[in-house]
């Protein structure tokens, strides 16, 4: 058995999962999203004009989203401009996916999804009232994998209207959105080793096609055990802000500096 076989042992056939409602076909991913991500709202129906879609097309809350960022940090220019306007666009549904996957055990339909958008920052979604994909979880895995990849490329055009990203750097930044959303689904079952985190962490690039562009790796702690914290290839570039700095797991730190804060964060007392 797989590690990602073994996270929803026992999945019934995609027709026997299908619900008779939207709403309640969609619902465990409903309370699986708001349960992990606190205060998010996430809502079946059509999606509204003020919505950013995914899809490929010029869009007004796109166009404003880039603007804000422009307003609020001209000094940070527009290799941050990009940077940051991409991750807000691509980390719900690589989250959405992943997150409704492992804890939720189907897949929602990321195409006509609409995001919601408010003072430069993409929180809150509504789903498509079509049935969720339902299968086997290696099924679920590529299936997921090639809807993120359509999606990110979709809202990757759509920003291009405005401002562009260069294609390496825009697949590693969706590739970080999906290992940090495994550290997600391994808090809420803690029960889950690092050796199969990092094993689906590898199911997930392959089915995105993103080999290579992200991972996780274990960081001792004090006490002996070991933490899996983001291996990031590409630069948020949050630096470039004038209260910017350095992350603990950029890739432009030196592995030994980039271990030593990553250590001292860990160490750090939870709120």
């Amino acid at each position: 058995m797989s590690p990602s076989t073994s996270l929803h042992a026992g999945s019934l056939p995609e027709t026997a999962r299908m619900p008779t409602t939207a709403f309640n076909m969609l619902q465990p991913v409903i309370d699986c999203l708001q349960g992990t991500l606190p205060g998010i709202r996430v809502q079946v129906g059509s999606a509204s004009p003020r919505q950013i879609m995914t899809c490929e097309a010029q869009q007004p809350p796109v166009r404003e989203l880039v603007a804000y960022l422009r307003h609020a940090h001209p000094e940070a220019g527009p290799h941050y401009w990009s940077a940051r306007a991409y991750t807000l666009l691509v980390w719900q549904p690589a989250y959405f996916a992943v997150l409704s996957v492992h804890l939720a055990g189907v897949m929602p339909h990321l195409q006509g999804m609409g995001q919601e958008c408010h003072n430069g920052f993409v929180w809150g979604a509504t789903l498509p009232p079509a049935p969720p994909y339902s299968a086997s979880p290696e099924a679920m895995i590529r299936k997921a994998g090639g809807m993120i990849m359509q999606t990110s490329q979709a809202l990757s055009c759509s920003l291009a209207h405005d401002i562009s990203i260069h294609p390496k750097l825009a697949g590693r930044l969706l590739a970080d959105h999906m290992m940090a959303a495994l550290l997600v689904v391994q808090q809420q079952r803690p029960g889950l080793r690092n050796a199969v985190i990092r094993t689906l962490s590898q199911e997930w690039l392959q089915a995105a096609n993103l080999q290579g562009c992200s991972g996780l790796i274990p960081v001792g702690l004090d006490d002996g055990r070991e933490q899996l914290v983001l291996e990031r290839r590409a630069c948020c570039q949050h630096f470039r802000r004038h209260d910017g700095g350095l992350c603990s797991t950029c890739p432009k730190l030196k592995p030994a500096d980039r271990l030593c804060m990553i250590r001292r964060e860990l160490a750090r007392p939870k709120p």
